[in-house]
């Protein structure tokens, strides 16, 4: 429980407050340790911001472990014990100050009753917690949420006093705050942990973010057992888990409980009849389709991102996998507590809303067959330049038709062997440009 009396800043203030409490004599010594938060922070062998960063609102009331506590201790006797020999005519002064710094630190240990270490401080912050939530999955919620943290969850390692300590976080926009409430109860974690951050993307726009995260070993790592990776490049490491027993109906409903997770965290419904998820990994995506035997095809989307602090603009590319209707109609039938947002009545899943007039035209005009014989002979820019549309427009058409096309780099690769552009069989260019001029919308 929280001792707002006796939390942190309770602490320090009482600390610092020592120098006015002793001899002047033995003040002159401390002064140069007490003059601000820094250098009381290196007093008690702490980064010179310890004391800063638990003073905020959000760590104030953290409870330093027995670990943490003998550090402050250990500190103070070795300062006391040079100064004893230093100015040992001071002795008895110095046993005075030493006393009444050791007596805050006992009354704070004696109060709170603290764990060992910090990483088994879990319960303080959070009594209900299921450590071992995850460690097996045989329920569809928890399935549901190994999904979902396998697209906005996260699981960050950091090296401390030689030992890796792991803390497990999940992440979503402001207008879906719920769903986080809802996985925390879940697990059983304290709600009041739960923050709302203003985040900075690298492309420099701002988001409104819900937060969620706390630091145990123990229930990260059975999450890091069922493939929830840890680190940079986890979206493209990532790989379908294995859940419940081979070939049984269960293991069916776990599987698709897990897909639903995964798709409210990246996954998108476009125009009421497709929904679509989002990977890094097309070996991940590869491994859904094969389970669930979808006939739809791996697609891939590029987006060009300027970071404006590197003042660059590079590539980003992700793999898509449109889930079919039979499958998305069983998904949400299969379990109900998942992101609202993404959910509609399945009376309605199938019906598009009004399509794109210029889409609606190409498709008019258009075959399915004579797409792909342009897009594998000509740039998707050149062909969308001689049709007067725009590219992104002729990308959607393409998406629609589950086509696949070649990697930009394709095309510049054989810009630059012949060293000269993309030249337009006559046959294709008068086709389009034709199509071009008839074009009504």
């Amino acid at each position: 429980m929280r001792k707002k009396s006796f939390d942190n800043i309770w602490l320090f203030d009482h600390i610092s407050n020592v120098i006015n409490l002793v001899d002047s004599k033995v003040e002159k010594i401390l002064k140069p340790h007490f003059r601000n938060f820094a250098t009381l922070s290196n007093f008690l062998d702490k980064y010179d911001e310890f004391i800063y960063d638990y003073r905020k609102r959000h760590r104030r009331f953290q409870i330093f472990s027995i670990k943490i506590l003998k550090g402050f201790r250990k500190a103070i006797e070795n300062h006391f014990i040079y100064w004893k020999q230093k100015y040992f005519y001071l002795r008895s002064e110095l046993n005075d100050a030493e006393s009444k710094l050791l007596s805050y630190i006992d009354k704070y240990e004696n109060l709170h009753q603290p764990k060992n270490t910090p990483n088994s401080q879990i319960k303080n912050y959070h009594p209900n917690i299921k450590l071992d939530y995850f460690k097996i999955i045989n329920t569809k919620q928890k399935a549901y949420w190994l999904g979902f943290l396998y697209a906005d969850g996260y699981i960050a390692k950091r090296k401390k006093n030689g030992k890796y300590i792991y803390r497990t976080g999940i992440a979503v926009n402001i207008k879906d705050k719920y769903i986080v409430k809802r996985f925390c109860d879940d697990i059983g974690g304290n709600p009041a942990f739960i923050k709302t951050e203003k985040i900075k993307s690298i492309s420099g726009k701002y988001a409104n973010l819900v937060r969620f995260r706390f630091v145990n070993n123990k229930f990260a790592k059975y999450l890091i057992q069922h493939g929830c990776y840890s680190g940079k490049g986890k979206a493209k490491r990532i790989k379908l888990p294995v859940l419940g027993l081979s070939n049984t109906e269960n293991q069916h409903k776990l599987y698709l409980a897990f897909l639903l997770g995964f798709y409210d965290g990246d996954g998108t419904l476009l125009n009421n009849s497709q929904a679509r998820i989002y990977s890094s990994s097309k070996k991940f995506l590869q491994e859904i389709k094969d389970y669930f035997h979808f006939k739809t095809t791996i697609n891939y989307q590029e987006t060009e991102i300027y970071d404006p602090n590197r003042k660059i603009t590079f590539l980003s590319r992700v793999y898509v996998l449109t889930i079919p209707k039979s499958v998305f109609k069983t998904m949400m039938l299969n379990y109900h507590k998942s992101l609202l947002r993404k959910r509609i009545p399945l009376s309605d899943f199938g019906y598009k809303k009004r399509d794109n007039k210029t889409q609606n035209w190409i498709k008019r005009v258009i075959d399915r067959k004579t797409l792909i014989k342009l897009i594998n002979t000509l740039p998707l820019s050149k062909i969308a330049c001689l049709l007067k549309i725009h590219v992104s427009t002729f990308k959607k058409v393409l998406i629609d038709y589950n086509i696949e096309t070649k990697p930009s780099h394709f095309w510049s690769s054989k810009v630059l062997a012949s060293g000269h552009s993309i030249d337009v069989p006559e046959k294709y260019e008068k086709l389009l440009k034709n199509l071009a001029e008839t074009k009504t919308l």
